[in-house]
């Protein structure tokens, strides 16, 4: 992080105006500078921005589809209740919950309910697991182990994206803490 770049952290200020409809309107964008925006549903929570709609919505498709598949399965007589399927089902739903309640600093409900889908959304990485895993031991003449590298390795990304958010975390609590020791000198 550098002072003489433009950082900012971005705070939407929303009301619902008097003898309106009850939602809430946005009406005020507040800009912290020198603060950087901590994650990718802090950046999706500016109102205004394509990234609010986009995660909603590529969230709720998610849900539609899946929920389709398994409607298709069910009629068709052929549908069993894994435990694959209920990780998909949790983690598509907490997609949806995450676009759903932002992450609003400035309320605790609704940064409660956004952890809560990113809990939820744990489920997708426990469901291709257990597919892949299950499939070498259910079908041993068919699948080999091999197959259980890939999502091995697809954790280790995971895994690596969330240290990596981690230590930029740290570093712009640290950016910030140097800036508030210059402006105290």
């Amino acid at each position: 992080f550098k002072k003489e770049y433009g950082l900012y952290r971005v705070y939407t200020l929303n009301s619902i105006p008097p003898k309106w409809a009850n939602m809430s309107i946005s009406y005020r964008a507040l800009l912290y500078k020198h603060h950087p925006i901590e994650s990718i549903s802090e950046f999706s929570a500016i109102q205004g921005g394509i990234a609010s709609s986009m995660l909603f919505g590529t969230s709720v498709c998610t849900m539609v589809i899946i929920s389709c598949g398994y409607a298709s399965e069910i009629h068709d007589h052929s549908f069993t209740l894994f435990p694959d399927d209920v990780g998909i089902l949790l983690g598509a739903f907490g997609l949806v919950t995450i676009g759903t309640f932002e992450l609003d600093p400035f309320n605790k409900w609704m940064k409660r309910f956004h952890y809560f889908g990113v809990f939820l959304t744990m489920g997708i990485f426990f469901a291709f697991n257990f597919q892949q895993f299950s499939m070498a031991y259910l079908y041993p003449h068919k699948y080999t182990y091999a197959r259980v590298w890939y999502p091995i390795f697809l954790d280790c990304i995971s895994l690596g994206g969330f240290l990596n958010w981690q230590w930029w975390l740290k570093k712009g609590e640290k950016y910030q803490d140097e800036l508030k020791a210059d402006k105290s000198k």
